[in-house]
């Protein structure tokens, strides 16, 4: 897996502010991490030994319609099967539980499932109206998924959430 977090241009200090405070609670060595942009400004890097930047190449609109593109551009040059995705507004205040992510990896690959989000859907909807995922898998937490719709806008921007890179 991959810990990916989104930025662009005019936000990159705040990507790089992201990025070391994520650094700041995960000590654990060979993590992979990418800090993507739709264009990396011309700046001094402040991490160019332990971060991938990865660069979009794609024009930022104001809209927001360059996240897309942007992912699109980057996605194809890693080689992780999973990213898991963050912000440049998503600050990480303790570390990963690692044991718990290889179990949502394991029901992933198991299931074939593209995206898992951590979000909590009940927050913001009545969860009630969301189909209950039974997995095939033998998971500990089965009970508590939900599918939620691909036609979801802010699908893939949901923090944090893990991807299936293809």
């Amino acid at each position: 897996i991959r810990f990916f977090f989104y930025t662009n241009e005019s936000g990159f200090a705040l990507g790089e502010l992201c990025v070391k405070q994520f650094f700041k609670h995960h000590k654990r060595e060979g993590l992979k991490v990418s800090l993507v942009s739709n264009k990396i400004p011309d700046v001094k890097l402040q991490f160019p030994d332990k971060v991938d930047y990865l660069n979009g190449n794609t024009e930022y609109r104001e809209n927001g319609y360059h996240f897309a593109q942007t992912m699109l551009n980057v996605l194809s040059t890693i080689d992780e099967k999973y990213i898991f995705f963050f912000c440049d507004d998503y600050f990480h205040i303790r570390e990963t539980k690692y044991d718990d992510l290889e179990k949502v990896l394991q029901m992933m690959d198991c299931d074939d499932v593209d995206f898992y989000g951590l979000d909590d859907i009940g927050a913001d909807h009545i969860v009630t109206n969301y189909q209950k995922y039974i997995s095939d898998c033998n998971v500990e937490y089965r009970d508590n998924l939900y599918v939620r719709d691909n036609t979801y806008r802010h699908l893939f921007s949901v923090q944090a959430c893990i991807w299936k890179r293809e």
